[in-house]
């Protein structure tokens, strides 16, 4: 990360630590006690945790979930320990952020100020027998929280869906900024949301060697029609040609296959992914 942010910015890597380990999310907090009072120069802050990660330090004191197993990797991560780790370690997460709402506030930095919380991905514990998050799109692995903390009293339209391409045009347009026409987030200020979001797995997949593709299709969401919600998951699996078909507000757990059962959404999505693949990605 330095080598992409370092020459336009203050950068702080756990690494430049001078009391905790580099994997260690204190590392944070001494980072910010570096940092000076907020004054009238407008300031960006990017803090990437590692609590909830396998590598991540935990600490004693958030080991409240027992048992546990600490030090696990990716391969064998399912069971009720590792269960545990993974909550003892989102507890820590939340404790530090509380921490570092309270170092931002110090600072005066929370005056006029937004502060957006979401992740890059999920984790699986051994839901659909799998484990980590590389190349599957359930929603262990593809649904994060997105939190939004704002000071003023600016709308932001509750949802039950939303996708991290949204978050850098509600953040341009929540600062009055002209959205640039190569985004295609839409911002959350609207009540606009996308009918599809397209998705897909890398094509030689680090864990199954297997590339994968999702649509996301909300339409009773694009609609403002919230009485019969439904958002339907389709899945599928380039080289053995498998599908697979959720609706996840009823089914959050994504046990039932539907597509022997619902044939019209099969056909509409298998329309869909056909489509967002040549129009994305050209036919190769």
């Amino acid at each position: 990360m330095a080598k992409f942010y370092s020459d336009d910015c203050d950068y702080y890597d756990g690494k430049d630590a001078k009391k905790y380990y580099f994997k260690d999310d204190r590392v944070l907090l001494e980072g910010m006690d570096r940092i000076g009072h907020a004054s009238d120069t407008p300031a960006f802050f990017y803090f990437h945790m590692q609590s909830t990660h396998e590598t991540g330090l935990l600490q004693d004191k958030y080991t409240v979930y027992q048992p546990f197993k600490k030090s696990i990797t990716t391969q064998g991560m399912n069971g009720e320990a590792a269960v545990n780790e993974y909550d003892d370690k989102v507890l820590q997460a939340d404790d530090m952020i509380r921490q570092l709402f309270e170092a931002l506030d110090r600072k005066g930095y929370l005056k006029n100020s937004m502060v957006i919380i979401t992740a890059d991905h999920g984790q699986g514990l051994g839901e659909h027998g799998v484990s980590g998050h590389v190349d599957w799109l359930y929603d262990p692995q593809v649904s994060v929280p997105l939190i939004i903390y704002d000071d003023s009293l600016a709308l932001y339209r509750q949802r039950t869906v939303a996708r991290h391409i949204d978050i850098a045009p509600t953040i341009v347009d929540r600062l009055g900024l002209p959205q640039p026409r190569g985004w295609m987030g839409l911002s959350l200020l609207h009540d606009s949301i996308a009918t599809y979001s397209y998705h897909e797995t890398g094509k030689n997949g680090l864990e199954t060697g297997l590339q994968k593709y999702m649509i996301v299709y909300t339409p009773q969401f694009a609609h403002g029609d919230t009485a019969s919600q439904r958002i339907y998951k389709y899945i599928f699996t380039a080289k053995t040609k498998q599908e697979e078909l959720y609706e996840v507000v009823s089914d959050p757990g994504e046990l039932h296959n539907l597509v022997e059962s619902n044939k019209d959404i099969l056909s509409l999505l298998q329309h869909r992914r056909r489509h967002e693949k040549e129009e994305m990605f050209g036919n190769d």
